[in-house]
């Protein structure tokens, strides 16, 4: 196919294109197309297809190192490394504006998960630490009622909280206390949050403690370890623990 550019003088005359009737054929049909080099198409068809695939293999490596960075920074139970710098809560009672983690970070030196020891960077003092996993069912949870504050009875909200004392007190149910519930129900039941009627069978565990106690007694003089160690017993001296201790092994009495 050729063109002819003609551009004229003439004022009103425009640029044309001119087609060269012997090489254009209004019927050809070829859907065919010869490659001169052949073999340098090929290869450099080739290479691009090996950078994409290497692309996408970078690209999603990166994500997923960063989704598992993501993860191990947010799970309950996360995992160190050596060298990794960790902070350490600090537990007991603190006021609001305490730290609530260590200011120093710490470094990991040794791991056998869930147990670290780390090393102070100020002190090179050694800590060993437990991470604590949560499982992800919970066998028992908290739920806090302020009795001062509830809102007004005609709301959902009471209504909610009335559905789930009921549920919770409800009879063939039975709850452990530490310490006598009659006093402590009183308000609730004045706000007819339950009835007496209703309600599950209540265990004081302060009654049953000084019997188990009295059964569970910790080592006598002659198991006890500190004593071992300090004292020189005398054979004529025998284990007065009681059977029923949880600190006798049964195969020693």
């Amino acid at each position: 196919m050729r063109f002819a550019l003609i551009v004229s003088n003439a004022a009103v005359a425009r640029p044309a294109l001119r087609l060269n009737a012997q090489n254009f054929h209004m019927g050809d049909t070829t859907l065919n197309y010869v490659f001169y080099k052949p073999s340098d198409y090929y290869n450099q068809l080739k290479k691009s297809l090996q950078l994409i695939q290497q692309n996408a293999r970078d690209q999603s490596n990166y994500s997923h190192m960063n989704n598992k960075k993501y993860y191990d920074r947010n799970r309950s139970n996360p995992h160190y490394d050596i060298n990794d710098t960790i902070l350490i809560r600090i537990h007991g009672l603190r006021s609001k504006l305490d730290p609530q983690f260590t200011l120093t970070p710490k470094i990991a030196i040794q791991k056998q998960h869930p147990t670290y020891w780390v090393r102070d960077q100020m002190n090179d003092q050694i800590t060993r630490v437990h991470v604590h996993s949560i499982p992800q069912h919970l066998s028992s949870f908290i739920v806090l009622f302020e009795l001062n504050h509830l809102s007004s009875s005609n709301t959902l909200l009471f209504e909610k909280i009335n559905l789930l004392f009921r549920f919770l007190f409800r009879l063939g149910n039975t709850i452990f206390s530490w310490g006598s519930m009659n006093t402590e129900l009183q308000s609730v039941i004045c706000m007819n949050l339950f009835t007496w009627l209703s309600l599950a069978l209540l265990i004081n565990l302060q009654d049953a403690f000084p019997g188990w106690y009295s059964r569970a007694q910790p080592f006598c003089k002659v198991c006890c370890p500190a004593e071992l160690s300090t004292t020189i017993m005398s054979s004529n001296y025998s284990c007065t623990c009681s059977n029923a201790s949880p600190y006798v092994n049964p195969g020693e009495k």
